[in-house]
């Protein structure tokens, strides 16, 4: 489980970072997919 002081200390951080991070991955898989493709 994580730290209660760092949930509250940065919600917003922890947020964007699980929501940016995985969007993130994925354009780089579908960008690798279609550099391979070609």
């Amino acid at each position: 489980m994580r730290m209660t002081a760092t949930a509250i200390a940065r919600p917003r951080t922890e947020a964007w970072a699980e929501a940016y991070l995985p969007l993130v991955a994925l354009l780089y898989l579908m960008l690798l997919g279609t550099i391979f493709a070609v």
